[in-house]
């Protein structure tokens, strides 16, 4: 390649790649193999690829609709060497602006059928296993990212060096993203409602449709991510075992265990597991089986393989699914757990308390947001005193941030559950002024911070506004300051009017405790906090207390 390298950068897990000046490509010694000259009304959609001796370059206008996805895709951990192993660098102008990428040559696995239907034709013996193992490590990189390649397809997916890559690489956007740009396509790519805004052929071409994404089993994986939520190992070790019978009376002692972390610590005593084996019949034994197998694939359905068949011999000729395998399929397929109740999914429910009693790490369950928080299982903003006095006067819940120790409350910390005397928040300037017009005399229990309080100036940010409106995460609807600004000082022990310096030594100590604990047992993976990032948590930032 004759252009120059400005620097390199690093995909999240390592893998170094070139950052190429895009002024310095000699388009007239490159060999031209596509070219797309094409407008949806104002967006650009210009893009070319050249080829130069063993590397594809793919360049694109400064306006091209899709410029920023690639640097955004690569900085969401989307996309690496797993996805893209024959990926050499992206390339940028002197404005600093993403113009393209470079990539080595790779070889094709499927091609299209010369008809309206556009039916896929293999290349390769290997063209389905290859995109079957590109698919589930696409999905788990949707999940571990938060992100999604809309153009995602077979015909996309090639083969470098004996692994499946990718090609086609811009495209790639923040699944938050996901509603306002499937009604961006409809309104504005579909024949019934592009009209004139397109200019050339496209509107009789097979490939203008009105699908969103070009996998629509990809798109129904996404769809289940945006609609569910991830349970933490705390929420399934507290959840209620079904004391039903064929086979479930087994698990649950016959009503002796009532909960799943009753039944990971009965069944790690190995007198236990000899006393229950004694019991087994071909009646009884298909759940006690698939705990022990844990996750395998290809498991027949056992309502048409007979439960009498569902023995120790069928799971073990089965292979065993990885733990990528089980985090995509349990997107794939989300459980019907209600609300801490293990009546349906017991299959899955009894396999994942195999893998927990086997010593092996817990993979997060997904189930409706709506589900999770019912029965028996408390919302755990109810730990939190005084927050209902913010819905009853009225005020917007995106104007304000909930601080300090109310973090540990909503996380479910024993020493802060309901402990909280008043309500410690940090105003907008906007709602600030609204009280101050409307003359509104808040309650004592509220306790706004005064204005641009030095304790929050810190991680960069600038003012309230800055901390309500982007230094603030959402939990259940709520804004609370981003955990790290508490967490930096929580070990830091003052005397107080109230309370004397040993007794919040206690209090601090006693939270401390309780997020270590939180930590300890992932609990951060699951709702409502699975969407705060390291950076916002700030662990890293804890230290003893004193």
């Amino acid at each position: 390649m004759n252009f120059t390298k400005i620097f390199e950068f690093e995909s999240l897990i390592g893998d170094t790649y070139g950052v190429f000046k895009y002024e310095d490509l000699d388009f007239n010694s490159y060999k031209q193999v596509k070219h797309k000259d094409s407008r949806w009304g104002s967006e650009n959609h210009n893009r070319t690829i050249y080829q130069t001796d063993k590397y594809f370059v793919k360049v694109w206008d400064k306006d091209y609709i899709r410029a920023n996805t690639l640097p955004t895709a690569f900085a969401s951990g989307f996309y690496d060497s797993t996805i893209i192993p024959n990926f050499v660098g992206m390339i940028y102008d002197e404005d600093n602006i993403c113009r393209g990428y470079v990539t080595e040559e790779c070889q094709q696995l499927f091609t299209k059928e010369n008809s309206l239907e556009q039916k896929l034709v293999r290349l390769t013996p290997k063209s389905d296993d290859y995109f079957k193992q590109m698919f589930t490590k696409i999905k788990y990189k949707t999940i571990q990212s938060n992100s999604f390649a809309y153009d995602f397809c077979e015909f996309h997916t090639y083969e470098f060096e004996g692994k499946p890559t990718l090609i086609d690489l811009e495209g790639v956007y923040s699944c938050n993203e996901y509603d306002d740009l499937h009604e961006h396509h409809y309104n504005t790519y579909t024949r019934e409602n592009a009209g004139d805004r397109v200019d050339g052929d496209y509107l009789e071409s097979p490939k203008f449709f009105s699908n969103f994404m070009a996998h629509q089993n990809y798109e129904t994986f996404v769809r289940n991510l945006l609609s569910t939520v991830p349970i933490n190992l705390e929420y399934f070790l507290d959840m209620e075992l079904q004391h039903g019978s064929g086979g479930k009376e087994i698990i649950h002692n016959d009503k002796k265990i009532k909960t799943v972390r009753e039944a990971v610590e009965y069944f790690s005593n190995m007198e236990n597991i000899k006393n229950t084996a004694k019991k087994l019949t071909k009646k009884n034994h298909q759940y006690w089986n698939c705990m022990w197998a844990e996750f395998k694939r290809n498991v027949e359905n056992h309502h048409d393989r007979g439960w009498e068949n569902m023995t120790k011999e069928y799971y073990d000729s089965l292979e065993p699914m990885t733990d990528d395998d089980i985090r995509v399929a349990l997107v794939d397929d989300p459980v019907k757990f209600f609300g801490g109740f293990l009546k349906h999914g017991y299959h899955r429910a009894v396999s994942m308390i195999g893998r927990l009693i086997n010593g092996k790490e817990y993979i997060p369950f997904y189930m409706p947001a709506g589900e999770v928080f019912k029965g028996n299982v408390e919302n755990p903003l109810k730990y939190i005193n005084y927050i209902e006095l913010m819905d009853v006067m009225g005020f917007p819940k995106k104007e304000y941030a909930i601080c300090n120790s109310a973090i540990l409350a909503v996380m479910g910390v024993d020493a802060r559950k309901n402990k909280n005397g008043d309500l410690d928040l940090v105003f907008s300037s906007k709602l600030r002024k609204m009280i101050e017009e409307q003359n509104i005399e808040l309650p004592k229990e509220i306790h706004p911070f005064p204005p641009n309080s030095d304790k929050f100036r810190f991680f960069g940010c600038e003012d309230d506004d800055d901390l309500v409106y982007n230094y603030s995460v959402d939990i259940g609807g709520y804004n609370f300051a981003e955990p790290r600004f508490y967490f930096s000082r929580m070990h830091m022990v003052k005397p107080s009017a109230h309370r004397s310096l040993e007794e919040n030594r206690k209090i601090k100590q006693e939270g401390k405790d309780g997020v270590d604990k939180f930590i300890e047992m992932k609990s951060y993976q699951g709702y409502p906090f699975d969407l705060i990032t390291e950076e916002e948590w700030g662990f890293d930032l804890i230290q003893e207390v004193g």
